[in-house]
């Protein structure tokens, strides 16, 4: 779920502070088969109304994929994400 939190100036730019909460599960394929993903993530989004893109995102969370690459091997690997992503804003 996304969530306007507030309007707020970031690095000279009017922006819209978005919080995000979500939780995925799923499944991938690959050459050894099925692996099941799930991945809970936290965080904001600053998102410039001028520039039409996110000028900083800071999310936090975990994610685990189990694998069966062989018969009777159960490979888990588990881990904290923390995607960010700050930048000076593009000229136009």
């Amino acid at each position: 779920m996304m969530t306007l939190k507030s309007i707020e100036q970031l690095d000279g730019q009017r922006c819209a502070l978005l919080e995000l909460n979500f939780e995925a599960t799923g499944n991938m394929y690959d050459d050894s088969g099925q692996n099941q993903i799930s991945m809970v993530m936290q965080g904001e989004i600053h998102r410039s109304f001028e520039l039409f893109e996110d000028i900083k995102v800071d999310f936090t969370g975990s994610m685990e994929i189990v694998s069966k690459p062989q018969e009777g091997v159960i490979m888990v690997i588990e881990g904290l994400p923390t995607p960010r992503l700050g930048q000076q804003p593009s000229s136009r």
